[in-house]
């Protein structure tokens, strides 16, 4: 994917995003940044759900997207809301039925198919998420905030799914604030700030030099410890 030159605003406040150049490689991708960074603003509008002002976009393959929080849907079970959200990406019914299955094996949801997804716990919930972002097979599976607001436990089962999800090839780009996602199997860091990118490099780059930007080396810091 090929982000020129790209700007967007939310009405008539100051822009979000403005300027921003940004290729996408095969490497794992985890951006951080301060709250109000233009993270998932970014994110979403690589996934199309934003259109910018200005600049262009490009890119050929499929993209699945998984919003912060998955909302579930009442009376549906885990594998009903997969198959709904493959439908909802332009799959026909029997399609949608047929990659149900794998995704919800990608998201290690296969023993929960059958329970209703209200009754996820917030682990199960992101995971679900992501089997959903999976229904149509993408090549890039982009994910906001994955782990965020859970424990230790819940936050090791998310990221054993982006390393098999890694791992099979599909290209992966992540938001986060915390060291969570900031580590294997991501190998590519950019930290953004006011949508400018104050850094873009490997992860062994960010821990391992100095950095002049106050931002990058506050961060560097912060999750350094961690």
């Amino acid at each position: 994917m090929l982000l020129r030159n790209i700007a967007f605003r939310y009405g008539r406040r100051a822009p979000v995003v403005e300027g921003l150049d940004l290729a996408l490689d095969e490497r794992p991708l985890v951006m951080i940044g301060p709250n109000g960074a233009g993270k998932s603003t970014v994110l979403r509008l690589m996934a199309g759900q934003l259109r910018p002002r200005s600049g262009r976009i490009e890119y050929a393959g499929k993209i699945g997207f998984a919003p912060q929080f998955t909302p579930v849907l009442p009376n549906f079970t885990v594998e009903q809301q997969v198959r709904y959200a493959g439908w909802l990406s332009g799959l026909s019914r029997r399609e949608a039925a047929r990659s149900a299955g794998p995704a919800l094996a990608r998201a290690n949801l296969e023993a929960l198919a059958q329970r209703p997804a209200r009754q996820t716990s917030g682990g199960e919930r992101a995971r679900l998420g992501i089997a959903c972002a999976l229904a149509t097979d993408p090549d890039l599976l982009l994910l906001d905030e994955p782990t965020a607001s859970l424990d230790p436990l819940a936050r090791e089962s998310v990221s054993e799914v982006l390393t098999e999800v890694a791992g099979a090839g599909t290209r992966l780009v992540v938001t986060s604030h915390t060291a969570t996602e900031v580590r294997p199997p991501f190998e590519r860091l950019i930290v953004l700030d006011h949508g400018v990118v104050r850094f873009d490099g490997s992860l062994g780059e960010f821990f391992g030099n100095a950095h002049d930007d106050a931002v990058v080396a506050a961060f560097a810091q912060a999750l350094r410890v961690h």
